[in-house]
């Protein structure tokens, strides 16, 4: 069992911590492919498991070098939830270091361990070109979210491999497909007659791009219960 970080939008911790959403599906990188006989293979590895219609739980497949080939849970990790968040700080650049393009390398540098989780009043959205040096709230991406400031922890009870439209009416409605979860995305609500599925189409669209859908990608959907504590504060 391990413990394990994983990122999440705004609109989607907040599903979180209300009690929306309870599973997650995750592009698989890379993407496996079926054999005549309907065994997934991933590069040059078969794993000799046949996929029914809506996938199978990782706990079938045969190696656990599976699971980390494709960096996907299983049932009993504990995964901490990276997400938006605020930090007081000021950047500085990092010496003799330059990106490819040839531009100077810059590090954010926290002024205090304090974390804010809804936007403070005035923030900055990034670097600030002639004032740098000043300490300022900033915004910062939930990659930069470390272990000891999330608060929110998932305990991983089930993991499938499935194509993105196996998913049925009431895992689309665990994905928190409902209304708020739409107009926290900005998008407007009159999808009402909708199926659970169509929202979701809708809602994976909006995270991915214009057409993600209808690729129907290999995914792995995990479900999970949420404990809104950090993970160091969780049992297993």
């Amino acid at each position: 069992m391990a413990d394990l970080p994983i990122p999440f939008s705004r609109p989607m911790s907040l599903a979180l911590r209300d009690g929306r959403k309870t599973q997650t599906r995750r592009y698989l990188n890379p993407q496996p492919r079926v054999d005549d006989q309907g065994n997934l293979i991933v590069g040059k590895w078969n794993y000799g498991q046949t996929i029914g219609d809506r996938g199978s739980t990782v706990a079938n497949f045969k190696s656990s070098s599976f699971r980390k080939r494709l960096r996907i849970a299983s049932p009993g990790d504990r995964l901490w939830v990276r997400e938006e968040h605020y930090r007081f700080g000021h950047w500085v650049p990092i010496e003799g270091e330059l990106t490819r393009g040839g531009r100077q390398k810059w590090a954010f540098v926290a002024d205090s361990d304090e974390v804010l989780y809804d936007p403070p009043a005035r923030f900055r959205r990034s670097r600030h070109l002639s004032d740098f040096a000043t300490p300022f709230w900033h915004k910062r991406n939930a990659r930069f979210m470390f272990r000891r400031h999330s608060r929110i922890t998932l305990l991983v009870t089930d993991v499938r491999v499935q194509h993105l439209q196996d998913i049925d009416e009431a895992d689309a409605a665990a994905e928190g497909t409902q209304e708020p979860t739409l107009r926290d995305l900005g998008d407007d609500l009159a999808q009402a007659a909708w199926s659970e599925r169509q929202v979701y189409s809708r809602l994976w669209n909006h995270l991915h791009g214009a057409g993600a859908w209808d690729l129907n990608p290999w995914v792995s959907a995990t479900t999970f219960t949420v404990a809104l504590k950090n993970i160091d504060q969780v049992s297993r």
